[in-house]
């Protein structure tokens, strides 16, 4: 049970950081637009 949890755990901070990461860069290219 608790290891099924901590893998749940690690993907959601993987997912969260990738999105981060993919937000920024998204927001980086619109200020370059401008």
């Amino acid at each position: 049970m608790q290891g099924t949890l901590h893998k749940k755990i690690n993907i959601r901070l993987i997912v969260g950081w990738r999105t981060t990461l993919l937000g920024q860069s998204l927001y980086f290219r619109l200020q370059l637009r401008q």
